[in-house]
């Protein structure tokens, strides 16, 4: 909320206090965030602010404009029920301090972050019925009305949700997220955040996976080879249905460099590896018109590989927000012009962590755009048989809540949810749950045929490849390349 009670935010010249003390100590607290910050972090010292702000008001208690600037500074440093306290303080003392409804609009947003959704409503229809409220801030609470709303009714028509950690064969003490699964849920890859070994970074991201054994459990994880992790950060892996493609973001460092043997367009780029046999090649700056100088990030692959989903960041927004966009594999293997989806999925705040069924209809993503409990909330969209979106539809609480929901992925079989969490009782920081999803959210349950392709007298392993028609017109389904090392194949059914 901070950008926004900047663009609330009215400080006057002439105060409502005489006091001298009270208004020399307020000028003075206006300054102390920035002239008393951290020295090695730069992290203004809001608590000083305040501890100068609550000597003002003790030697003069009315001083309205001296309670307002303390909310902001207890906002600032994340003390939201003490904000709320000082804001509502400054409205009893002046009701007409703010023409244009800026406090109701803090005390809404602040309301909706800590879940109180009746509160919330109520100072977002004050703010609404203001004629002179900041038209620039309207649309923001009006969404803020929309999602408070929502989730009174979300609260009081639960989902069934429980949430298994996945074990200490994938989580640790560290943060774990962003998992990516096989078809035939057998292998599992997902992001985890480690203490560097670069003396640039604190922390770096490499990709661990893991497979099932023959009782169906998952074996200790392991990391990625060298080639595809480095001492740089990478992140947000999509594995083809077989698994022997991998699509993945890379970031740059302070000085361009994307790590060994990489070279990329923006500050973060999707990079491609393949798999054969057991050794991974790449990887590769994904070819064509998918990387740009913006940032792109947080791939998704539909299951027969010819379609990526991923988010851009917009350019020359100082927000950081981001769309989702999609992009189709040409004959000549690069890839097309990405474009964005329809407006009524990508809103203009941030939309992220999307996610491809392999049934390529059902679409999930995380949205702070849409009515939702707060923060940023799980939806879910599908494409009918005329390639249009259907309206998201908020995956319900308690999946969603008044925290960030994000990274979640579907298994094949359309039931089974995966996501990352910092919820107690696991391992540590952010762990990997799996989930049943409610039966409205799930996806059409996709099947796949697995096997081998061999030389029958000599047994050795062959390259295959296959092509699924459509027998009603003859249209190609799907194309499918067995390993031409191993022989292996698994090809998802639509």
């Amino acid at each position: 909320m901070g950008s926004l009670l900047n663009a609330c935010a009215q400080i006057q010249m002439s105060y409502s206090t005489k006091s001298k003390k009270a208004i020399k100590l307020f000028e003075k607290a206006r300054n102390a965030p920035s002239q008393f910050a951290d020295e090695n972090t730069g992290q203004p010292n809001y608590p000083e602010g305040i501890k100068l702000l609550k000597q003002a008001v003790g030697k003069a208690p009315a001083f309205w404009e001296a309670q307002l600037l303390m909310g902001e500074f207890y906002e600032y440093n994340n003390d939201y029920p003490s904000a709320i306290k000082q804001y509502e303080i400054a409205l009893a003392l002046n009701p007409m301090h703010s023409t244009s409804g800026a406090t109701f609009c803090y005390l809404a947003n602040l309301n909706l972050a800590l879940g109180n959704y009746n509160d919330a409503i109520k100072y977002c229809s004050i703010f609404l019925k203001n004629p002179n409220a900041s038209q620039r801030l309207s649309s923001q609470v009006y969404l803020m009305k929309r999602s408070a709303e929502f989730a009174v009714h979300a609260v009081a028509n639960p989902k069934k949700f429980n949430p298994i950690n996945l074990g200490p064969e994938i989580n640790t003490a560290r943060p774990e997220y962003y998992p990516a699964l096989t078809v035939d849920g057998k292998t599992l890859l997902f992001t985890r955040l480690l203490e560097s070994k670069n003396v640039d970074f604190k922390e770096q991201e490499d990709f661990f996976v893991s497979n099932k054994n023959k009782s169906g459990n998952w074996r200790p994880s392991m990391p990625m080879p060298r080639n595809i992790n480095t001492l740089n950060n990478e992140g947000a892996p999509t594995l083809s249905a077989d698994g022997r493609s991998l699509v993945f973001v890379a970031c740059a460092d302070q000085t361009g460099y994307y790590g060994k043997n990489r070279q990329g367009r923006g500050s973060c780029d999707l990079f491609f590896a393949k798999k054969i046999g057991r050794t991974w090649y790449g990887p590769f700056n994904l070819p064509g018109n998918v990387n740009s100088s913006n940032w792109e990030s947080q791939p998704s692959l539909s299951a027969d590989g010819k379609t990526l989903y991923f988010v851009r960041g917009r350019k020359g927004d100082r927000t950081n927000n981001s769309d989702i966009y999609v992009s189709e594999l040409q004959e000549d293997g690069a890839w097309g012009t990405a474009k964005p989806l329809p407006d009524y999925i990508n809103t203009p705040n941030t939309e992220e962590s999307v996610h491809i069924h392999p049934d390529g209809r059902t679409l999930y993503f995380a949205s702070k755009g849409h009515p939702g409990m707060g923060g940023s909330d799980l939806y879910v969209t599908r494409k009918d048989a005329n390639g249009k979106w259907s309206r998201p539809e908020n995956l319900g609480y308690p999946i969603n809540t008044k925290y960030d929901e994000n990274s979640l992925m579907v298994s094949a079989e359309g039931e089974v949810a995966y996501f990352a969490s910092d919820r107690e009782g696991g391992f540590g920081d952010l762990d990997i749950y799996s989930f049943v999803l409610p039966p409205e959210s799930r996806a059409i349950r996709t099947v796949y045929f697995d096997g081998f392709v061999y030389d029958k007298q000599s047994k050795e392993p062959l390259p295959g490849r296959f092509e699924l028609f459509d027998v009603s017109n003859g249209e190609q389904i799907i194309v499918s390349e067995a390993d031409k090392e191993t022989g292996t194949f698994i090809i998802p059914l639509p």
